[in-house]
């Protein structure tokens, strides 16, 4: 997923000049560059030395934690230096966290969070926790207005078997 990940961002940047940010999760977000012009070379330097972080998947600290990105991002723009659009690509093997903070309801809640503020969302499921029942990555997707791609791995077996 990281090699995919990369390339798409990569791709992003030289297609159209795209200002990127990166961070990544696990129980909680670690910010590994703030929002900036960035060219393909330096991002894709800036991708292959991140250190992959273990534990939970708490993909709602993770939306909140990439839209203050995006805010702190936009608040030092003038008006007209504001993009169209944002938007985040949420890559997940799509296990949820179990209930409370981090779990389904609370994703659920940050995505609408940043629909309502005219963020875009993208959410690419990896992995054999893939869950692309209503209620995981693509409900999340969907329910924000965004794209859902599902990025199965050969192996399909359970994950917890």
């Amino acid at each position: 997923m990281a090699s995919f990940a990369g390339a798409a961002a990569a791709a992003a940047v030289a297609s159209c000049g795209a200002s990127l940010g990166l961070l990544q999760f696990s129980s909680a977000p670690r910010v590994e560059a703030r929002v900036a012009p960035t060219c393909p070379a330096a991002f894709a330097a800036r991708f292959a030395g991140l250190e992959r972080m273990n534990g939970g998947t708490d993909a709602a600290a993770a939306l909140r934690a990439a839209g203050a990105l995006l805010e702190a991002w936009t608040a030092g723009l003038p008006r007209a230096a504001l993009p169209p659009r944002a938007a985040i690509l949420l890559l997940s093997d799509g296990a949820f966290s179990h209930g409370g903070p981090g779990g389904r309801d609370d994703v659920h809640a940050a995505a609408a969070a940043l629909a309502s503020a005219g963020v875009a969302l993208a959410c690419g499921a990896a992995g054999r926790c893939y869950d692309a029942a209503a209620g995981g990555l693509r409900g999340v997707a969907t329910a924000a207005g965004g794209l859902f791609v599902g990025l199965r791995t050969l192996d399909e077996r359970a994950y917890w078997a």
